[in-house]
C-alpha cells in the first residue's frame, strides 16, 4: 500500500509541468488612453533583451491575446529594463485585453493581461451667440 501511495507521487510530479523562462516581462499599465489609441509600458523583470529582440504588445476585445491579434511592435526599444508604446486603431468605447510580449527569435515570452478601456465619443455642444442658437 505504501509503495503504491509513493509511486503515485513520482509518477505525477513531471518535469514538464513547470517551466523556467529566461525572460519575464510584465505589462505595466497605460497613459494617454483616448478614443483611438494609449501609450501602454511594460517593465522587463527577468533577464535580459538584445537589440535583435522584438518587443510589443498585442491586444483584443476577448481574453489571452497573442501575437496573431493586433499588435504594436518595435526591435530593440529598451530603455532601463522598460518600454512604451502606442497602440493605435482602437474604437472609442471598447473594452480591450493587453499583454506585453518579448519575441527572441525561438520563443514568445508574455506578460500579464490588463484591461484597457478606450474613451468615448462626445456629443457636440451647442453653440450660442447671445440670443441664437448656431448649431
Amino acid at each position: 500500500m505504501m509503495v503504491t501511495i509513493l509511486s503515485l507521487f513520482a509518477s505525477s510530479c513531471n518535469d514538464d509541468e513547470v517551466i523556467e523562462t529566461s525572460v519575464q516581462v510584465t505589462t505595466q499599465g497605460f497613459a494617454r488612453v483616448g478614443q483611438t489609441t494609449a501609450f501602454v509600458s511594460a517593465y522587463i523583470t527577468k533577464g535580459t533583451v538584445s537589440d535583435n529582440m522584438v518587443v510589443g504588445f498585442c491586444w483584443s476585445e476577448t481574453t489571452s491575446p497573442d501575437v496573431e491579434d493586433s499588435k504594436i511592435e518595435s526591435v530593440g526599444a529598451i530603455a532601463e529594463n522598460g518600454y512604451m508604446l502606442q497602440m493605435v486603431g482602437l474604437s472609442p468605447s471598447t473594452e480591450y485585453y493587453v499583454r506585453a510580449y518579448i519575441n527572441d527569435g525561438s520563443h514568445i515570452y508574455y506578460g500579464n493581461e490588463l484591461k484597457l478601456t478606450t474613451t468615448e465619443i462626445e456629443a457636440p455642444r451647442e453653440a450660442y451667440v447671445i440670443g441664437k442658437k448656431l448649431a
